[in-house]
């Protein structure tokens, strides 16, 4: 009878060795997974970030120089990355092609 005890016990100990590696090598894999997203979220919400695209609309009697003001008070803007002005001329040939 003993003998059949001792069979179960070790059963159940190899059992629950199995489950314990088990049950650490997931939470480390886990742990290691939001590890990298963690690094990576930094990049990733800077190339979100840059990829926002603004329009702005300017009134027909805007003169030259305000729209070069405007322009270059854009640019040297921390927030901004690049400006691109274009002409009404400009943007009707872009639309007829």
């Amino acid at each position: 009878m003993s003998s059949y005890f001792e069979k179960q016990q070790k059963r159940r100990l190899i059992s629950s060795y199995f489950s314990v590696v088990l049950s650490i090598a997931l939470v480390l894999f886990l742990l290691g997974l939001l590890g990298i997203v963690l690094l990576n979220a930094k990049k990733v919400s800077d190339h979100f970030k840059e990829q926002v695209v603004v329009t702005i609309y300017l009134k027909e009697n805007a003169k030259d120089i305000e729209v070069k003001q405007l322009e270059k008070s854009l640019a040297m803007s921390d927030y901004v990355k690049s400006t691109e002005y274009v002409s009404k001329e400009q943007a009707a040939e872009f639309m007829k092609a």
